[in-house]
């Protein structure tokens, strides 16, 4: 399972997240590996997410080839409709989010996109909230 901390201050934000992640083998053994670098840097600031690796993998490649933000529900979504077609189901696949900052004239913003009865957004996080 996958923590990642995300406080949108007033000017600034502050972001955090753990290295390990879940592999499942075939014959139901879980194994864990302390590995993973979830916080990737942009431009704009930072993007991070939890749920199916694999699936938020084609998402930074494809986002880092861009930089559009406007783009990263459609990103998700189709990375999402793509691993259902490789694995089928999994419920890993309903829990994967994205949260990334943004610069504007004044400050840095943060912003998560995830499923919102069944289209996926991004939303702004409100001021002095944890995500």
């Amino acid at each position: 399972m996958t923590l990642i901390v995300a406080i949108q201050l007033e000017d600034s934000i502050i972001v955090a997240a753990d290295n390990r992640i879940t592999i499942e083998k075939d014959n139901g053994l879980t194994r864990y590996a302390d590995v993973q670098q979830k916080i990737h840097h942009w431009p704009q600031g930072m993007i991070s997410g939890a749920g199916e690796t694999c699936t938020l993998e084609r998402v930074y490649k494809n986002f880092q080839q861009h930089n559009c933000q406007d783009k990263l529900p459609l990103l998700l979504e189709q990375a999402c409709q793509l691993r259902r077609y490789e694995i089928g189901n999994h419920d890993q696949l309903d829990k994967t989010r994205i949260i990334y900052s943004q610069l504007s004239d004044r400050s840095i913003r943060l912003y998560t996109v995830a499923p919102y009865e069944h289209e996926f957004k991004a939303t702004e996080v409100d001021n002095m909230s944890l995500e």
